[in-house]
C-alpha cells in the first residue's frame, strides 16, 4: 500500500505482508472444513460480505478470503470456490467498466492496441490455468498447500520489503 505524507508518496510494506499472513492464516483454518451447504443463508452472506470489505486491504486476496469465510461458515469448498470467482468476475467487469466510461479509449490508446489485448489474453490464458490447478487442490483437500504458499509469500514480501 502506498500513503501520502507530507507530499511525497512514501511505501509501506506492512499492509501487504500482513493481508498476505491474514489470507494465508483464513486458509490455514479452512484446509478442513467439510461445509455440504450450496446454498446462502443470511448471516452467511453477512459474514462473506463482511470478508469482502476486507479484502479491500492491501495483500488481501479477494478470492482467498472469500472462499475461506465461505468453507468456514459451511459452504461446500468447490461451491465456495465458484462462489469467489464469480464475485472476482463481477468486480474485475465492474472496475474495466468504470475505467473505459470514465476515460474512453483513451485509457487504451497512449499505448499498442494489439500488445495490450495479447498481454490481457496471456493474463486471462494464465489466470484459467491458475483456476483449474486451484480447483484441483481443492477438490484433493490440499488447501493447506495454498496455504503454505501464501504464507510463505508473505514472509518473502517482509523479510525483503520489495513493496
Amino acid at each position: 500500500g502506498f500513503y501520502l505524507l507530507k507530499n511525497d508518496l512514501v511505501s509501506f510494506s506492512w499492509p501487504a505482508y500482513g493481508g498476505l499472513f491474514l489470507t494465508a492464516g483464513l486458509l490455514w483454518a479452512a484446509r478442513r472444513c467439510t461445509g455440504t451447504s450450496t446454498q446462502v443463508h443470511w448471516w452467511q452472506a453477512v459474514c462473506v460480505g463482511a470478508a469482502q470489505a476486507i479484502a479491500f486491504g492491501s495483500g488481501v486476496s479477494r478470492l482467498g478470503i472469500t472462499f475461506s469465510v465461505g468453507c468456514l461458515v459451511g459452504w461446500q469448498p468447490v461451491w465456495a470456490l465458484t462462489y469467489s470467482l464469480l464475485l472476482q468476475l463481477i468486480l474485475m467487469t465492474g472496475a474495466v467498466t468504470r475505467v473505459f466510461l470514465q476515460h474512453g479509449m483513451q485509457a487504451v490508446m497512449p499505448f499498442a492496441t494489439i500488445p495490450v489485448m495479447l498481454s490481457c489474453l496471456c493474463g486471462m490464458a494464465g489466470g484459467i490455468i491458475a483456476l483449474f490447478v486451484l480447483r484441483r487442490l481443492i477438490v484433493q483437500r490440499r488447501v493447506a498447500w495454498l496455504a503454505g504458499y501464501v504464507a510463505a509469500l508473505a514472509a518473502g514480501v517482509w523479510m525483503t520489503g520489495i513493496i
